[in-house]
């Protein structure tokens, strides 16, 4: 009988060991869950990072596209402008009345004495002097000016000029 309750004893103490070591089995599941668990959170959050870093780079590049249609929008604009200024500058053109004098021109230094002077009259907008063929070509806005006044703008200076025909 004494061996008996010595085998029941060491059975005893042997299933108590048992469920030590199914419990100590237990606890690092339970950390290997724990660690897979942080694993698992760790991969969400850099999901979500990665999902948070894509939508401010869609917002990037909303903001890009909104900055090129707004720069297209100034170009169109300039251009535009550009177009209302050529119009104008025509118009400025059709206003504009050119006429070739001839003159007493003996050298250069007439020349320079005619394009100092007559360059600055009221109206005057390109003036080309040509000592070869001793004409002067004026051109001139003929709403602040006329030719009268331009022969007697070429008289003040000592070179009498005439009307080419």
């Amino acid at each position: 009988m004494k061996n008996y309750i010595l085998t029941i004893l060491l059975a005893v103490a042997l299933l108590a060991g048992y469920q030590t070591i199914a419990a100590e089995d237990s606890t690092p599941k339970t950390e290997k869950q724990t660690t897979n668990t942080e694993k698992q959170t760790n991969k969400t959050e850099k999901q979500t990072s990665n999902t948070e870093k894509l939508a401010t780079k869609t917002y990037k590049q909303t903001s890009n596209t909104d900055k090129q249609a707004t720069k297209t929008e100034k170009q169109t604009s300039n251009t535009e402008k550009l177009v209302t200024k050529t119009d104008k500058q025509t118009t400025n053109t059709e206003k504009r009345q050119t006429v070739v004098l001839t003159c007493d021109l003996h050298c250069q230094g007439c020349c320079d004495k005619v394009m100092k002077n007559i360059a600055f009259e009221k109206g005057v907008k390109d003036l080309v002097c040509d000592l070869k063929t001793k004409t002067v070509t004026v051109t001139f806005d003929p709403r602040k000016t006329d030719i009268e006044t331009l022969l007697a703008a070429f008289e003040r200076i000592g070179k009498p000029a005439q009307v080419k025909k």
